[in-house]
């Protein structure tokens, strides 16, 4: 410490400082050690005074140094405020600046933080009326005021006054030697900062500064250690992008420079797999618990708290997943290891009795999965230090957990907890707080207070849409699903009851924000990556492109020609989920995903019908309900009844639809009229007269045109009001900037799948049978397509020039990819959605016709792992021609997984004059996963798409009426498509066949034209 008076040099200031330093800082990444003792340090300094101070001056150092000798902190006090008051009066700046450091130091020494550092910055305050050598050797002494700060963990006061301190050792030290004093008091804030674990919204954006501004300073291993510090920041703060953004970050960094397999990266793998579980995406968080349990297992001993650590949250994964004997083998053995080895239980065995409490929960034994839960809590409580980033965590959990027991109480006083500490953390705005104020709204409705609980729900839901713009960084598609679909629970709460406190356009601007926001998070990364033209981003495309045909011949390739198809799917759909990733980085996210009911644009004459299907949770009976939006009346909110009883009905048209021309026609009327009066009539009297609804289906709506709802008169919905469809009601907020097409329109029809003329191509595969041993031949048969040339011809006779016909071998996937950014395109082939269902269809339809074994089902066409994109699909030229066995050929099938590589930016119409073109896997609250999401993907803004195996003859007919009044007369889509409708459904009345849907009432719009 500084002796006023002594022999002191700029020189030995320097020394002295930079000696010090690189004992306490030479590896800023080490643990922080407490500073020597404040008495320890003086007690070595003599207690006679130097020559030249006042004597009473002396007299007062004398004592006061005698006073530290003595370990008396309480006589130093009085003794150094006098010699501060004695040296304003009689000292020059730099004395009194260098006594108030030393009062400031003595004050923090003895438990005053507030009037220690107000004399420090008394001290700070001086500086400027020294010279440069004063402000140096005042600096200094600051210095060791301010590290003690940080290593007593005091941040305020060292943050106070690191700001005006460093601003002036910059301005008065060597480049040089500042650089080496920062370097090293950057490490003793960072130890300061990890002790802490818990920080301000301020100190997290300090430590991002210095990534920015100091990366000269920060070797690699410091960097990943702050990184590492930030990822368990933003994963407090649910801030997962941020979160995921560092910890990528950190595993580059360690696979660098400690290696791929360095033990280190359990670390890694262990918070990426809590980013999973955050999101919902339990089956991934499951793989990185593995991997990094793999790593640690194999270097630490098994009670280790690196290896149970990973055990008990492997545990919970698998609970949620239903594997309830692995997880309850994974608790019992972290139970018992560490109770065996420690003696005494860890936060570890507080994890383990929760992971047991839910399995008990899971099985109804409440009463059990309490106990074992209050277990839990205790002992995380006796052994989680306070501040530390899991006492958070732990909080929240318990308060959902036991809020799921039956204690509401409890769960809305730790709610309560967590939402201050989200508060003391720098505000509400981040996702903890969401959920906090979720699980405490849920836990009021739960208590009585339906209204109150009502206005928190409401009020994390408004938090959470602040939060929309960070979801949609997440780069990550499989991430943004999981999270949009973890986030539907509280507007599903606020909506499934009957009385509610929250007005219609209130609920309605949540549900705007919910429903379709993956799809639509999707869209506008497709729309903002084409603005990204760079050599990077045409290479990402290209790569892209071909893991997606990849696939596709991997879908359908043969079993026994190839052993682990499984294995092959999930490394390409790994390697396509990792270059999406990387697109949609350089994308950036896109412009704003939330909108505002104002931002709705409804056409005049017109009624937005936004259905909601509400699943049944807690013993309530599943619903549905419908918002409906006029331009004049506003927005309601209507209750429309039991979704089972209205899914039974739904799924009792579609059977009887199917059978086509012997289908029930009885049967049709009796039950479109009984879905009429659960989807329509509530709505009637709103919609009014209305000549246009815009519908927004959800749940099993989303498989029924509603145009054939019937009437008690006979007649159908169609002709009282022109339908579209919608897949968000979003695509009516604000006005999408219009792509300039090529003009062109494109028709392939009638392609040549490898036949000889008129023949049907029959494509078989051997399936070996379970029972037997034997096989059997799944056959499938690609019959040509004649009346699509037709229907092809005839609308290329509307348009001369500017049509572009390609029949047999040229109508091909290499041709239409050669297509870029057509006015229209026509598609009319074979279609096909493999769901698992009978195939089997009559002749004289648009689709594949499968002839199925007794133990051989349609499933057995693909390749395990192939999703919903890989399942739906056209048939386009070459379909037959395999070379190595494949059931099609991956060249003549084009899956909706390949369709979102084509360039329809600009394109007006795209009809899928196809069988089963519109179906696809129904995911609530997110469309149908199909043809059609992909299509409007790529960027067709209106679709014409079937709803079943339709019939070709009637088909052309439609199809060449629609496009003469869209191409001849001018109308637009819809109105072109409504026309074609209605004529085919007078034509089939005067045959005598109206009452059969199947043969007029097969294709939908999709669009807002």
């Amino acid at each position: 410490m500084l002796q006023l008076g002594g022999p002191y040099t700029y020189r030995h200031s320097i020394a002295c400082l930079l000696g010090i330093f690189l004992v306490l800082a030479s590896c800023p990444v080490r643990a922080a050690k407490l500073p020597q003792s404040f008495f320890a340090v003086k007690a070595k300094i003599p207690m006679i005074a130097p020559e030249g101070l006042p004597a009473r001056d002396a007299e007062l150092y004398a004592q006061y140094y005698q006073a530290l000798h003595d370990w008396d902190g309480e006589k130093a006090i009085p003794i150094m405020k006098e010699r501060v008051e004695l040296a304003e009066k009689t000292m020059p700046p730099k004395i009194r600046a260098l006594l108030l450091a030393e009062y400031g130091q003595l004050l923090f020494s003895m438990g005053d933080p507030d009037e220690g550092l107000k004399a420090a910055m008394q001290s700070v305050g001086l500086l400027q009326k020294l010279d440069n050598q004063g402000r140096r050797t005042v600096s200094f002494a600051l210095i060791y005021v301010c590290r003690d700060r940080f290593l007593a963990g005091d941040l305020a006061a060292g943050e106070a006054l690191q700001g005006p301190l460093f601003q002036e050792l910059k301005t008065t030290l060597p480049s040089q030697v500042f650089w080496k004093v920062d370097r090293m008091f950057l490490g003793q804030v960072f130890n300061a900062y990890r002790i802490r674990q818990v920080l301000s919204d301020k100190r997290v954006a300090v430590m991002e500064s210095w990534l920015l501004a100091k990366p000269d300073q920060i070797d690699l291993r410091f960097e990943s250690e702050i990184r590492l510090l930030l990822s368990i920041q933003y994963r407090i703060r649910g801030d997962l992008p941020r979160m995921e953004k560092h910890l990528e970050r950190v595993r580059s960094i360690w696979e660098s420079v400690y290696g791929k397999e360095h033990v280190k990266l359990y670390q890694y793998h262990a918070l990426l797999g809590d980013f999973y579980f955050e999101l919902g995406d339990y089956g991934a968080a499951q793989a990185e618990y593995e991997k990094g349990l793999g790593m640690a297992g194999r270097h630490f001993p098994p009670t280790d708290m690196r290896v149970t650590g990973l055990q008990v949250r492997l545990a919970k994964v698998l609970a949620v997943l239903g594997d309830v004997t692995g997880a309850e083998q994974l608790a019992g053995t972290v139970i018992d290891g560490v109770g065996k080895s420690q003696g005494q239980p860890s936060y570890d065995v507080s994890k383990a009795y929760s992971v047991l409490a839910r399995i008990a929960a899971a099985n109804n034994d409440f009463d059990r999965a309490y106990m074992l839960r209050r277990q839990s809590k205790e002992i995380a409580d006796r052994v989680i230090p306070a501040g530390h980033p899991e006492k958070m965590v732990a909080e929240m959990v318990y308060a959902e957990d036991v809020l799921a027991f039956g204690h509401p109480d409890e769960a809305a006083d730790s709610a309560r907890q967590v939402i201050q500490a989200c508060k003391d953390m720098g505000g509400e705005g981040n996702l903890l707080t969401v959920r906090a104020l979720s699980c405490l709204g849920q836990a009021q409705i739960a208590q009585g207070q339906v209204r109150k609980g009502d206005a928190t729900l409401l009020k994390a839901e408004r938090v959470g849409l602040e939060q929309a713009d960070m979801i949609q960084s997440l780069p990550s598609e499989a991430q943004r699903k999981a999270y949009y679909a973890s986030s539907m629970r509280n507007i599903r709460l606020l909506l499934g009851r009957d009385e509610g406190g929250a007005s219609a356009e209130v609920l309605y601007g949540i549900w705007l924000n919910r429903k379709g926001a993956f799809f639509d998070s999707q869209v506008r990364y497709r729309r903002a990556l084409r603005g990204k033209e760079s050599e990077r981003v045409e290479g990402l495309v290209h790569a892209l492109s071909s893991v997606r045909r990849q696939l596709a011949y991997a879908a359908y390739s043969l079993p026994d020609e190839n052993t682990s198809g499984r294995q092959i799917m999930e490394e390409l759909l790994a390697e396509r989920d990792s270059l999406k990733a990387d697109l949609n980085r350089l994308a950036g996210g896109g412009d704003k995903p939330v909108v505002s009911v104002k931002d709705i644009s409804l056409p005049a004459h017109s009624a937005l019908v936004d259905y909601v299907y509400i699943e049944p949770e807690g013993g309530r009976p599943g619903s549905y309900r419908a918002f409906v939006v006029t331009p004049k009346s506003g927005v309601h909110l209507i209750a429309l009844g039991d979704a089972l009883k209205i899914d039974k009905a739904v799924a009792a048209w579609r059977d009887e639809i199917v059978k086509g021309n012997e289908a029930d026609v009885a049967v049709l009327g009796r039950l479109s009229r009984t879905l009429r009066s659960w989807l329509y009539d509530p709505l009637a009297k709103v919609v009014g007269d209305s000549r246009h609804l815009l519908v927004v289906p959800d749940g099993r709506v989303q498989t029924v045109p509603l145009e054939v709802l019937r009437n008690e008169d006979g007649t159908y919905l169609v002709e009282r009001h022109r339908v579209s469809y919608l897949t968000t009601a979003r695509e009516l907020a604000g006005k999408e900037r219009r792509e300039a097409s090529s003009g062109k329109i494109v028709i392939v029809a009638n392609p040549d799948f490898g036949a000889q003329a008129g023949e049907a191509v029959q494509v078989e595969s051997r399936m070996t049978s379970p029972g037997d041993g034997g096989g059997e031949r799944l056959s499938l048969s690609l019959k040509p397509l004649p009346g699509t040339e037709r229907e092809g011809r005839a609308i290329q006779s509307l348009v001369g020039e500017e049509g572009v016909l390609l029949t047999g071998a040229e109508a091909s996937k290499s041709a239409l990819f050669g297509m870029k950014h057509p006015k229209v395109l026509h598609l009319a082939t074979h279609g096909f959605f493999f769901s698992g269902e009978d195939k089997r269809q009559a002749a004289g339809r648009r689709t594949l016709v499968m002839e199925e074994g007794p133990t051989v089902s349609a499933d057995a066409w693909l390749s395990p792992g192939a999703g919903p994109l890989l399942r739906s699909g056209l048939v386009l030229a070459g379909a037959n021609e395999s070379r190595r066995g494949c059931r099609l050929s991956g060249t003549g099938i084009l899956t909706a997984e390949e369709v979102l590589d084509m360039d329809l930016a600009g394109t007006e119409l795209v009809t899928l004059s196809a069988c089963d073109s519109g179906l696809g896997a129904i995911a609530d609250a997110d469309g149908v996963y199909g043809l059609r999401r992909s299509f409007r993907q790529a960027g067709a803004r209106n679709l014409v798409v079937s709803m079943w195996s339709v019939p070709d003859e009637e088909t052309e007919l439609m199809m060449v009426d629609m496009y003469g009044r869209l191409l001849k007369d001018g109308r637009s889509v819809g109105e072109a498509f409504q026309g074609a409708l209605l004529d085919r459904l007078h034509a089939e009345r005067a045959g005598g066949r109206a009452g059969n849907p199947f043969y007029w009432a097969g294709f939908v719009h999709y669009g807002t034209d």
